[in-house]
This record gives C-alpha cells, structure tokens and sequence, in this order.
C-alpha cells in the first residue's frame, strides 16, 4: 500500500516522484484486462458483461402493423425512438424465411388477454429494419395460403426514420390461419402507449378475403378487443412463408411457417 502526502506545491518531497515511479513499474508487471461485452444488439438492449456472453435479446411489438434483428450501422430516429438497423439478418441469425435471433425485452407486460383465441406466442423477439422511403417495396403476387401456424420474422419498414408514433420498436407476433386460409388468428405482446413503458397482450381475430392477383382484405372479429375494423394489404405466399405489405404504414411483414 502506498501512503500519498498532499503538501503546498512548493513543499513537494523530492521522494515523491521516485515512488510513483516506482508504482507504476510495478503496476505495468500485473496480469488483468478488462472483460469483454457481448454485443448488446440493436435497439439499444444492453449487452451482458463477460467474456463468452450470449448476445442480448431486445425488446417487443404493438397493436398497429408493422422487425428483424441485425448487425448493422443504426440510423438515427426521431419522437424518442430508439437506433433500428438499416439491413436485416445475416447469416448466423437466419434469412427472412428462417427464424432470426431473438432480441432482449425488459418491458412491463400487464394484461393477458383471453378473447377469440389461446395461441401461445413463442415468436421472437424483433425489431423493424429500416429499408429507406426511396426504396421500392417487392411487388406481391399471391398464391394460397397454407393453414397453420406462422411467426413474424421481419417487419421492413420503407422510410427514412422510424417515428414512434406509428411503427414500434419491436415486435412479438403468432398468427394462424385456418380453414382454407379464411380465418386469420393473432397473438402478440403490444405496447399500450408510445413511451413503450407498460406491454400488454393482445389477441384478435379476422375474417380473410384474398384475389387471385395479390389483394388480402383482413376483417376484424367482433372476439377483438381492439384495432381497425378493415385492413388490406399486399401479399404472397411461399414454401414456408408468408409476405404481407401495409401501404398505409409502408410495412412488409414476413411470416414464417411453422413445421
């Protein structure tokens, strides 16, 4: 242990500098280092401390349509919204159609809703993917959709900034279609205002028509306990998928089906 004296500047012992001296080439003999951090994700999810830490998980989804997780460079939003990722899953954390990492949610969920249906949602955890207002959504063909159960994967949103106001921060969606793809089926943990403070549980459900040229008319059922009474959309189906887009809200929303 070294004792330090503080005296007036001008009265500095000359023994001074020959102990720190000495300190300090001692010191730079020990072994140590700082721990590493896991990469705590987009979002801004903290990381866990150590070395070999998984990477975090993230946070969840809201009530209005429209996340992948990323690595990738953040674009700065706005209203308060936290960073989102400009590109969508690589390689480690799966393709569109495959399921992506989950992210960290440490959000309050109060309420579990009953109403129209018990799907469990055992979806991850996403955050929307920033594509750019100049980017042109693909362009949806149709198909038939296969019954069974499917979970959000990614949620591309084609503008500039994420605005909380109308896109949150991150989603966590089961959905199910049934006979014959006419009934569609919801689960999901949603916020209850934009400070994303409080999440509560919603569930719906909807009557579905579809054209032959890419059209799907969703209306809700009167089991819902909220949202639009209409909603229409963009889609097309593929092997294990599902692609739907929201013009209103410029979201394209993939789903993926479960085996």
């Amino acid at each position: 242990m070294v004792e330090m004296v503080v005296r007036d500047a001008g009265s500095q012992p000359r023994w001074l500098g020959v102990v720190l001296a000495a300190a300090i080439t001692l010191g730079s003999g020990c072994g140590g280092g700082a721990a590493n951090v896991a990469d705590g994700g987009p979002g801004g999810a903290g990381g866990a401390v150590g070395a070999g830490g998984a990477p975090a998980l993230d946070a969840a989804p809201d009530v209005t349509d429209g996340g992948g997780a990323a690595d990738a460079p953040d674009v700065e939003s706005v209203d308060g919204a936290p960073d989102v990722p400009t590109s969508g899953p690589d390689s480690d954390s799966g393709d569109v159609a495959g399921r992506p990492d989950a992210l960290a949610f440490d959000g309050i969920v109060d309420g579990v809703s009953t109403s129209c249906n018990d799907l469990p949602n055992g979806a991850p955890v996403i955050a929307p993917v920033l594509r750019g207002q100049a980017t042109t959504p693909p362009e949806l063909k149709g198909g038939t959709i296969t019954d069974g159960r499917y979970e959000l994967v990614g949620v591309d949103v084609y503008a500039d900034i994420l605005s909380r106001a109308s896109v949150p921060s991150t989603f966590q969606r089961t959905i199910e279609f049934r006979q014959g793809g006419t009934n569609w089926q919801l689960v999901e943990v949603a916020r209850v205002d934009t400070s994303e403070t409080v999440w509560t549980e919603v569930r719906r459900a909807y009557a579905v028509m579809t054209t032959a040229d890419g059209a799907l008319t969703a209306t809700l059922a009167t089991c819902s306990d909220n949202g639009a009474a209409s909603t229409e959309y963009r889609f097309e189906v593929g092997t294990d998928r599902i692609v739907m887009y929201l013009a209103n809200t410029r979201l394209l929303l993939t789903y993926h089906l479960l085996p």
